[in-house]
């Protein structure tokens, strides 16, 4: 999560998840009126990269809990739970055609 506005500084102290792009919501809205949005790209995370780098973290160190693994990716629990299993619903749909 980020913890502070990358254009202007301001605390995001309530962990809001809007922040994607690491802006508050004044500095998203003028960025996106001057065209300048493109600067900051988005933070989002492919559910195959996360489900490769839970597999690695788990086999190098078998003891980890998911919640250490999810903030080593950067991630909380809840959104690291919902890539791995977004990651297998992908996995069997391929399987199946």
């Amino acid at each position: 999560m980020v913890d502070a506005c990358l254009c202007c500084t301001a605390p995001n102290s309530n962990q809001d998840r809007r922040w994607a792009r690491g802006l508050c919501g004044t500095c998203r809205n003028r960025h996106a009126a001057l065209g300048t949005l493109h600067l900051y790209p988005t933070k989002l995370r492919r559910s195959a990269d996360t489900a490769e780098d839970y597999a690695i973290l788990r086999r190098r160190d078998p003891s980890m809990s998911r919640a250490e693994i999810a903030a080593r990716l950067g991630m909380t629990l809840v959104a690291m739970d919902r890539a791995l299993v977004r990651h297998r619903a992908r996995q069997r749909t391929a399987a199946n055609h």
